[in-house]
């Protein structure tokens, strides 16, 4: 009974031995998970103008490849694929009338935790033209052509007022033109404004006063003959 007893407990302790192991040389021939071969990476790209107000239709590029756009609401979420720590280098190309940042987005490609939001990056296209809204009122000053780069761009109205939007280079400076030719007897004689354009979208105000020259008759006397006596 002892004998039988002895092999059994030695049957189950060897059993025990072979099952241990057995599992550590099972994790060892088992075949290791290789790494992800082109992991991705998520972000976010937002565009604005250069007055805050975010931009559609950017083009966001890697190299030659078009990896993303931005939508209405100016922002584009993309996935890039490559190495853990590899930079790179995204290039701006923004919509017609804009101009592209002289710099590309580096982005740096890193894991994110689980529920981590997605690295936001900014851009900035600026807008080759502005509109400027420009106000002039002129004294003594009504129907006056107003020339621009010698074009007609708008009139005074009877009470020597006048109001029109000009688009324009920023930093470019602007002149205009009040032309009296068809009222020789104001003065000054066709004074120009001149302003710089601003970087957006602005009002100039403007005032000119004129004064009227008064045109002078000369007086011809006839010369008296001899008098009579």
């Amino acid at each position: 009974m002892t004998q039988v007893k002895f092999v059994l407990e030695l049957g189950r302790t060897g059993f025990v031995a072979l099952l241990g192991w057995c599992m550590v040389s099972c994790a060892a021939l088992r075949p290791q998970a290789e790494p992800e071969p082109n992991p991705r990476f998520p972000l976010i790209v937002q565009a604005r103008d250069e007055a805050g107000q975010l931009l559609a239709n950017v083009e966001l590029q890697d190299g030659k490849k078009v990896v993303g756009r931005t939508a209405a609401s100016g922002r584009a979420e993309l996935s890039l694929s490559g190495l853990e720590g590899q930079i790179v280098d995204l290039t701006v190309a923004c919509p017609q009338g804009y101009s592209a940042p002289g710099k590309p987005i580096s982005v740096g490609l890193r894991r994110l935790s689980e529920h981590s939001p997605a690295p936001v990056f900014e851009t900035l296209c600026v807008a080759q033209l502005h509109s400027v809204l420009v106000g002039v009122r002129a004294e003594r000053g009504a129907k006056l052509a107003i020339l621009y780069l010698k074009r007609r761009v708008a009139e005074t109205d009877s009470e020597g007022v006048a109001h029109f939007v000009l688009r324009v280079p920023p930093a470019q400076t602007i002149t205009l033109t009040l032309d009296t030719a068809e009222n020789p007897s104001l003065r000054p004689r066709s004074p120009t404004l001149t302003f710089v354009a601003p970087e957006r979208d602005e009002i100039v105000l403007f005032e000119q006063q004129f004064s009227l020259q008064v045109q002078r008759t000369k007086v011809t006397r006839k010369a008296r003959g001899p008098i009579r006596i």
